[in-house]
């Protein structure tokens, strides 16, 4: 809904809403500010939705990467996670490490 020709853009003013939490997490992971982006996580995630964000972020994934390689390799992070999920105690973490690995590959250090 908020993509453009391939980018993410801001939403607009009539839609914000409790999913522009999800744009801000995953901006705040790749400027490696995981500490900050994982608080946000924690503090507006419900974890009723923690699978549905994974599909969200499935469904954007140009933001973790221009390449074809970058959103080849952000997929099998994303498809790792959400098998992680159902084994899990703890989805939060990992869904923060999930975002991590993300982060990494956004800045090329996979």
């Amino acid at each position: 809904m908020n993509s453009a020709e391939g980018t993410l853009q801001a939403p607009n003013v009539a839609d914000v809403g409790e999913q522009d939490y999800r744009i801000e997490m995953v901006e705040l992971f790749k400027q490696g500010k995981i500490t900050e982006a994982r608080k946000l996580l924690c503090s507006q995630a419900r974890p009723e939705e923690m699978e549905d964000i994974y599909r969200w972020m499935y469904d954007n994934i140009e933001i973790f990467g221009d390449t074809e390689d970058q959103q080849d390799e952000a997929t099998l992070v994303i498809k790792q996670g959400i098998v992680d999920h159902s084994f899990v105690a703890e989805a939060e973490i990992n869904l923060s490490a999930t975002l991590i690995k993300l982060a990494r590959i956004c800045n090329g250090s996979n």
